[in-house]
């Protein structure tokens, strides 16, 4: 894992991700998997039990989107490369382990693509003085759409995650309203850019988060700022870090839901 973690650090991108953290935080996240292997199985496994339900589920299998791939931790790119004919795999970058991993899966192919579209915009907005409005999403269209399937894997509460955290860093005093109605509008773009993508959409994102500190204090956060998805099929805890593991003051948990056949998605 630790050569995982250089790999990453190390590996070639576009100059405004280093900048911003993203390369930082996929490390990171390798090393969280590593430090909670065990409480981070049951989640791993319930997202990838879903992924395969819904790909089974599909009338035709001829292609499949999967956004949000990043490590390959938590998406069964085996059992897809099976059953559907062509397999995409999005992340705004992807590291050598996960190239190395689907080497050998001739009907696999990387897309290393911001599904958000306001990254390096945000870049540019946040270093040259954070002044008007943040920049709009974009979303890119991907290749010829709509897929069978499209899947977005624990990714949605984390699109405005480090666009955020850089504007913030470079303007500190940036309204909060105006971060959070962006967010809002990152996860509505991505809710209709998976409908024009995906003849099915699996949706699986963490849409609360548990704090409970050694002091007593229990802090809840809506990691999706107030959007509010419907009913999922199935619920699960996804037990972050255990008190002592990445936090020595607190434990975290993510309340995560996961939908089959996501209702927006175009028919």
């Amino acid at each position: 894992m630790l050569r995982d973690i250089v790999e990453i650090l190390r590996s070639p991108a576009p100059l405004h991700l280093g900048p911003m953290g993203y390369l930082r935080e996929l490390a990171g996240i390798a090393r969280r998997a590593e430090e909670c292997r065990e409480e981070w199985r049951p989640h791993l496994e319930r997202t990838r039990q879903v992924i395969e339900h819904a790909a089974l589920g599909c009338r035709q299998r001829e292609s499949v989107l999967v956004t949000g791939s990043g490590l390959l931790l938590d998406v069964p790119v085996e059992m897809l490369a099976r059953t559907f004919r062509r397999v995409i795999l999005v992340d705004i970058h992807h590291g050598r382990s996960t190239r190395r991993a689907v080497r050998r899966l001739a009907n696999v192919e990387l897309v290393a693509l911001d599904v958000t579209g306001v990254a390096r915009a945000c870049y540019r907005f946040s270093r040259t003085g954070c002044h008007g409005h943040l920049p709009e999403g974009h979303p890119p269209a991907i290749g010829d759409a709509p897929f069978d399937l499209a899947v977005s894997v624990n990714l949605m509460s984390q699109l405005a995650v480090m666009p955020r955290r850089y504007v913030l860093g470079h303007c500190p005093a940036f309204p909060p309203e105006r971060l959070k109605m962006f967010t809002r509008e990152l996860i509505s773009s991505h809710i209709d850019w998976l409908a024009r993508h995906g003849d099915r959409v699996c949706l699986i994102t963490d849409v609360e988060r548990h704090e409970d500190h050694t002091d007593g204090r229990a802090v809840v956060v809506d990691l999706l700022e107030g959007v509010r998805l419907g009913e999922p099929d199935e619920t699960w805890t996804w037990l972050i870090a255990p008190e002592g593991k990445v936090f020595h003051d607190r434990s975290v948990r993510h309340r995560v839901a996961a939908w089959r056949d996501y209702p927006s998605a175009s028919r």
